[in-house]
């Protein structure tokens, strides 16, 4: 089994080169126009690029597996808010200044 540290490392990679390529594909056929959509490099630039952000989609490690993600992130407590300091408070006709 792979460590959970490099499977992230793995799944970062190849979602990056694979929108590099998918990318790379679309400046050269649709922005420059040097290739037509349909040219041969082009699809397998789409289809190795399509190819590596389903790998890396598969291999990204499960959240309970990353070390230091076991438990659950703690709430914030609203111990520190005072409704009389907020910016959105309910202000009435008789208190309104016009």
């Amino acid at each position: 089994m792979i460590p959970p540290r490099l499977r992230s490392l793995l799944n970062s990679i190849l979602w990056v080169l694979g929108a590099v390529l998918i990318g790379g594909a679309l400046n050269s056929s649709v922005v420059s126009g040097q290739a037509s959509i349909t040219a041969t490099g082009i699809v397998f630039q789409f289809l190795i690029g399509a190819v590596m952000l389903i790998g890396g989609y598969l291999i990204r490690p499960t959240p309970e597996s990353l070390p230091g993600r076991s438990e659950p992130p703690e709430e914030e407590s609203d111990d520190g808010f005072d409704p009389a300091l907020s910016p959105l408070t309910n202000e009435t006709e008789d208190d309104d200044p016009r």
